[in-house]
C-alpha cells in the first residue's frame, strides 16, 4: 500500500499542477474524477494512521503526508470552474438600462469591461495564474517544511539507534570487566589461601629442624 499511496499521490499531484499550469478552465468531469483520486488517496492515508507500525510509518511521515493532502484539496478547491455568463448578462441588461449621460465613470468603467468580454475574460484568467503561482509557491515551500521535518526525524531515529548500540557496547564491556575481577579476585583468594599452607609447612619444617638440633645437643652432652 506504501508504494501505490505515493504513486496515486505522485500522479494526482502532477495532474492538479498540469490543469493549474495550463490555464484552461477546468470541466466538472475533470474535478469530479479528480476529486474522487484525492478522496481515495484521504482514505488510503487513514487506513494507515490505523495501523502505523503494520505499514511501518512513523508520526512525522503521517502527518506530512496529511498536509501534502491538504494541500492538493485546496488546489483542487481553486480549480472549480467559474460561469461568469449570467452575470456579464446581468451587467449589460443594467447598463442598458442606464443612459449614456447619466453613467458615473466607474458605470463606464464597467461598460466597458462587458464589452470586452474575452478581455475580461484573459484579465481573470491572468490573475488566476497568478494567484496559482504564488498559491503553488507557499504549498511548495510548506512541503518542503515537511519533509525536512520527515528528513530530521529519520536523522534522529538513526542517532537514538546509534547510542542505544554504544550503550549496549558499554554494558557488554561492563559485564566482561566484571566478570575479570571476579575472577582475578578468586585467583587472589587461591593465592593467599596457599601462601598460608606454604608458611604452616615452613613453620612445621623450622620446628622438626630445631627439635632435631635440640635432640642432638642433647645426646651429646648426654
Amino acid at each position: 500500500m506504501e508504494a501505490q499511496w505515493e504513486s496515486l499521490y505522485l500522479k494526482l499531484k502532477k495532474d492538479v499542477q498540469d490543469t493549474r499550469k495550463s490555464g484552461k478552465k477546468c470541466t466538472e468531469t475533470d474535478l469530479k474524477r479528480m476529486e474522487d483520486r484525492l478522496a481515495k488517496l484521504d482514505e488510503s492515508l487513514q487506513v494507515i494512521k490505523s495501523s502505523p507500525m503494520e505499514y511501518e510509518v512513523s508520526s512525522s511521515e503521517l502527518a506530512r503526508r496529511a498536509v501534502i493532502c491538504d494541500n492538493l484539496k485546496r488546489q483542487l478547491s481553486a480549480l472549480s470552474p467559474n460561469d461568469l455568463t449570467p452575470r456579464s448578462s446581468a451587467s449589460s441588461t443594467m447598463s442598458g438600462a442606464v443612459s449614456p449621460q447619466n453613467r458615473t465613470p466607474i458605470a463606464q468603467l464597467h461598460e466597458t469591461t462587458i464589452n470586452n468580454p474575452l478581455q475580461s475574460e484573459r484579465e481573470l484568467i491572468r490573475r488566476q495564474e497568478m494567484v496559482m503561482k504564488q498559491q503553488d509557491l507557499a504549498l511548495n515551500d510548506i512541503e518542503a517544511g515537511v519533509g525536512r521535518l520527515k528528513n530530521q526525524a529519520m536523522e534522529i531515529g538513526e542517532e537514538i539507534k546509534v547510542h542505544n548500540a554504544i550503550l549496549d557496547n558499554l554494558e557488554t564491556h561492563v559485564d566482561i570487566a566484571s566478570a575479570g575481577l571476579q575472577e582475578e579476585t578468586k585467583h587472589a583468594e587461591e593465592v593467599r589461601l596457599k601462601g598460608q599452607v606454604c608458611y604452616m609447612y615452613i613453620c612445621i619444617i623450622v620446628e622438626v629442624i630445631i627439635i632435631l638440633i635440640m635432640c642432638f645437643v642433647f645426646f651429646k652432652l648426654g
